[in-house]
């Protein structure tokens, strides 16, 4: 599901969704979430702390239960090395381009 927004010419445009699985405690996770604030991508941070049904959800979804974990419209992307591969090849500008 994509987000609605508007440009400044009025025009109806989607913008992807991010959905990242993250724990308060991990150094991986706050490396994504810089990464996103960064290139001010708009992101929905979903908390697995004390939450295992999430990480059960996550290990039904990729087959693991590690985060930090990122989906772009439900697609999995991968955690923050990958995050960090999209920012450097220009892929994570391009969503919200």
């Amino acid at each position: 599901m994509a987000l609605s927004a508007h440009t400044e010419e009025g025009v109806r445009m989607t913008t992807p969704r991010i959905k990242i699985y993250t724990s308060s405690t991990c150094p991986y996770c706050r490396r994504a979430i810089g990464i996103l604030k960064e290139h001010g991508v708009a992101y929905e941070a979903v908390s697995v702390d004390g939450r295992d049904a999430v990480r059960d959800e996550l290990n039904e979804l990729i087959g693991r239960r590690d985060v930090p974990q990122v989906f772009v419209d439900g697609k999995h992307i991968g955690d923050d090395d990958h995050l960090a591969e999209w920012a450097d090849d220009g892929r994570l500008d391009a969503l919200i381009a």
